[in-house]
């Protein structure tokens, strides 16, 4: 910035207030955590076992944690020509269940006066996805990829 102004160095958001991935936990322990468990008997604590300093990064990372689990789901559908397996694949509505959860989870986030600035950090808080790797994760990233495929 030169004299208070914008110039063309200037970063586009401000980064003095943006959570650090550095300092945040990794999702893909939890993600795996949570495959272990039958999907209707997923918590809230669960989903997001870490206290976090705003409740923005706490619904950014179970966002991210749900939808990857949802992912993981989606991903691990093989196509077959058995009649059992397609009918039992039909009648798993877990991939709803998780549905549900990230709606209420958005819903409940938002039930209160959130600032622009709160909604955006729950969209757009990267996490590292897991330890040693630089691959972080947002849960726009996430929604808009799942938006697009069907």
């Amino acid at each position: 910035m030169s004299n208070g102004r914008p110039t063309e160095v200037t970063a586009l958001l401000d980064s003095s207030q943006a959570v650090q991935s550095e300092s945040l936990p990794q999702i893909a322990p939890t993600v795996a955590r949570l495959r272990t468990l039958e999907v209707h008997h997923i918590r809230s604590e669960d989903v997001c076992p870490y206290t976090f300093p705003s409740r923005s990064a706490d619904t950014a990372f179970s966002l991210i944690v749900l939808l990857e689990l949802r992912a993981s789901r989606l991903r691990r559908r093989i196509p077959s020509r058995d009649v059992w397996e397609h009918w039992s694949r039909d009648t798993d509505n877990h991939n709803e269940i998780l549905e549900q959860q990230l709606n209420t989870l958005w819903t409940l986030f938002l039930q209160e006066y959130r600032s622009p600035r709160e909604i955006e950090d729950a969209l757009w808080i990267e996490f590292p996805v897991d330890e040693g790797s630089l691959r972080t994760v947002r849960g726009m990233f996430i929604h808009i990829y799942f938006a697009n495929l069907f």
